[in-house]
């Protein structure tokens, strides 16, 4: 898959960038590379009976543009109820709009992006706490 060369130039890269988790998936294997504390912090264990959660990511490269800004739409931030394909906002690229939508039904725990940002694909722009 990777060679030590390799993997050390991933993380050095993480590094460089601030990175903390990267993913590659590609013919058949998949590549998940997390840097941080060796222990999770209280707040991100979760309690055995917590909904379940998903993470919204980004669809492409471009600048994040908010959902309600010149759509006609309903704003939304944490804490907002959402349905399941809702759309949360677009990645712009180069005026191009892909929007991104809500996987499932529930509500919004954490915005993990600001206007204008520019995001890689799959980012994770959006926490959400799934209804069951």
């Amino acid at each position: 898959m990777y060679s030590e060369t390799e993997m050390t130039r991933l993380v050095e890269a993480m590094r460089r960038t601030g990175s903390k988790l990267l993913e590659v998936d590609g013919a058949g294997d998949h590549l998940r590379l997390v840097l941080g504390d060796a222990e999770p912090a209280a707040s991100e264990i979760a309690p055995l009976n917590a909904a379940p959660k998903e993470q919204v990511k980004s669809p492409g490269l471009g600048r994040f543009i908010a959902v309600g800004r010149d759509d006609g739409l309903e704003p939304v931030s944490a804490g907002a109820a959402v349905s399941e394909g809702q759309v949360l906002g677009y990645i712009d690229d180069d005026g191009v709009r892909l929007p991104f939508c809500a996987p499932a039904a529930g509500t919004l725990t954490a915005a993990l992006v600001a206007e204008g940002q520019v995001t890689g694909y799959g980012d994770v722009l959006f926490e959400l706490e799934v209804v069951q």
